[in-house]
């Protein structure tokens, strides 16, 4: 298991590396703060954990990032015109169900 988070130290314990997160200040209005620890019950988390989740979940960067080449660039090109003896293309259409 390996936490993704913003961190100021890391130490490695057996096969899982730990994490010390960093403290930030928000200002935000007093009915969303309530409505943040309303909701952070009902998730049975804290309003930290939920700002941590929205963040990952927001990330343009670490999304891009993840997706390998043939994800990022499937359904981006065409097949050429072949002939229809072509065994070579009918098998790699059939593979890949290309059309």
């Amino acid at each position: 298991m390996v936490h993704r988070t913003y961190v100021c130290k890391r130490y490695a314990r057996y096969d899982t590396i730990h994490a010390m997160k960093q403290r930030i200040t928000l200002s935000i209005d007093p009915s969303a703060s309530a409505r943040a620890k309303q909701l952070a019950h009902i998730r049975k988390t804290t309003v930290s954990g939920l700002i941590e989740q929205f963040l990952q979940k927001a990330s343009l960067f670490d999304k891009e990032e993840e997706k390998s080449f043939a994800l990022r660039w499937a359904g981006k090109f065409s097949s050429a015109p072949t002939k229809s003896g072509d065994i070579r293309m009918r098998a790699l259409k059939k593979r890949f169900d290309l059309a």
